[in-house]
């Protein structure tokens, strides 16, 4: 698991990456921890945030409270769990389907 300022970020994308590469749609939402959800308003820029809620639904979920939580769905009901399946592939490819560019954490 990355462990830098925007580790969060990483996993976020990479959830989202992991549902494409594994069902070969993207998903409609993600559960995430609430503290995330607001790193996300806080960090990102207001028009980024914007782009990225209307791809993607943010459920705040604060099941795990140890590693957070990161889980792609779809409405027929599949789902990726990032702490269960690892990282996965496209972490660009869905930067371009989001709309966005990666947050500035500023200096490490």
């Amino acid at each position: 698991m990355p462990n830098g300022v925007d580790r969060n970020f990483v996993r976020f994308i990479n959830c989202i990456g992991g549902f494409r590469a594994r069902f070969n749609h993207w998903p409609t939402k993600i559960r995430l921890d609430s503290s995330f959800i607001k790193e996300l308003k806080e960090i990102m820029a207001n028009e980024d945030y914007q782009k990225m809620s209307q791809m993607i639904t943010l459920i705040p979920d604060d099941s795990d409270p140890w590693d957070g939580l990161y889980i792609a769905e779809d409405d027929e009901g599949n789902t990726y769990d990032l702490m269960q399946r690892g990282h996965g592939p496209g972490e660009m490819d869905v930067l371009n389907w989001l709309g966005i560019e990666w947050p500035d954490y500023g200096p490490d």
